[in-house]
């Protein structure tokens, strides 16, 4: 649902949205065929996955281009 979708947390102004981070996708298309792609093996289904919310296919798997954590996170805790 965040490929198909649209989400944002809290990087997203720094790395973009989760699908900016798509390298490939495995999809489930409606007549139960799994097809395979990314910006060079079917291009114009992998740009349009994005914000299609299920109607193109389902995502089975994606890979995605992993960005470097911080070393150390503080996290305050307040009740």
């Amino acid at each position: 649902g965040a490929i198909a979708g649209l989400v944002m947390e809290s990087s997203s102004f720094r790395y973009g949205f989760l699908h900016n981070a798509v390298v490939a996708m495995d999809v489930l298309l409606a007549n139960g065929t799994v097809v395979s792609c990314s910006r060079t093996e079917h291009p114009e289904l992998f740009a349009a996955l994005p914000h299609s919310y299920g109607t193109l296919g389902y995502v089975l798997s994606a890979s995605l281009q992993a960005v470097p954590a911080e070393r150390d996170v503080l996290v305050t805790l307040r009740e």
